[in-house]
């Protein structure tokens, strides 16, 4: 369904997160659209990995750093194969990432008394 270049992330998000929000192909979509499956992707609004995650709200909600998510890169090429620590880092800051965007949602949602749930199917 995806590139191979997306693909190949598909064994290391379901390692590192066993119920992705959202789903996997969910994931796989958002990295699709967002670095085609480079690690290094890099935008001039530093938008920094797999997910393109821009300092400083997207990082710090993910609880990571613009570094971190950069640290075998080069501009938006990679220097050396990222270390399973590397990409775990990918995948728990999205993952954070989607749990705070999915609360923010939810409570303003409710705050107009409209009820929903990122839990919901």
């Amino acid at each position: 369904m995806f590139a191979a270049n997306v693909e190949r992330w598909r064994p290391h998000i379901l390692r590192h997160v066993p119920m992705p929000a959202g789903g996997i192909d969910y994931w796989l979509a958002w990295m699709k659209k967002e670095s085609g499956g480079n690690p290094c992707g890099y935008t001039s609004l530093r938008e920094s990995g797999l997910f393109q995650l821009m300092p400083p709200d997207n990082t710090d909600k993910g609880g990571t750093t613009e570094a971190a998510l950069r640290t075998a890169c080069s501009g938006s090429t990679a220097t050396r194969p990222l270390t399973e620590a590397e990409i775990r880092e990918q995948m728990v800051s999205f993952s954070r990432y989607l749990a705070y965007i999915a609360q923010r949602a939810t409570a303003k949602l409710a705050a107009v008394g409209v009820p929903w749930s990122a839990d919901q199917s």
